[in-house]
């Protein structure tokens, strides 16, 4: 430990290097969000399929609530934007939380059918 250049930490938290990687990982998360939305609404039967579709919900919300923010105060949310840009704001926030949920929705659904070792 004597050796460990402690300002090479520093340098690298300031870096824009971090501020790229947590944006492609959130891109990431967008684009597998949407994969994963598709594949279980469209494959999955009956109160699977339900679950599935429950963050569309949290979606829905997210765009209502930018929707009604951008009625009520225009100015918030930068030039006015029309009602695909906050859907776009609602799928830019809302998708990691939906992402995580569908994960966790995959493995209990990919658990559920597998029969348990005596």
């Amino acid at each position: 430990m004597a050796n460990f250049d402690w300002m090479k930490i520093e340098r690298a938290a300031m870096s824009h290097e971090w501020i790229a990687l947590g944006v492609g990982v959130w891109l990431l998360a967008i684009a597998l969000y949407i994969i994963l939305q598709i594949w279980f609404g469209y494959s999955w039967m009956g109160r699977w399929r339900a679950a599935a579709l429950v963050p569309l919900i949290l979606l829905a919300g997210l765009g209502l609530m930018f929707l009604i923010g951008q009625t009520y105060k225009p100015d918030v949310f930068g030039p006015p934007a029309q009602v695909l840009d906050n859907l776009m704001l609602a799928l830019l926030f809302g998708s990691p939380i939906g992402l995580i949920y569908l994960v966790i929705a995959g493995i209990a659904h990919r658990s559920r059918y597998r029969p348990v070792a005596a």
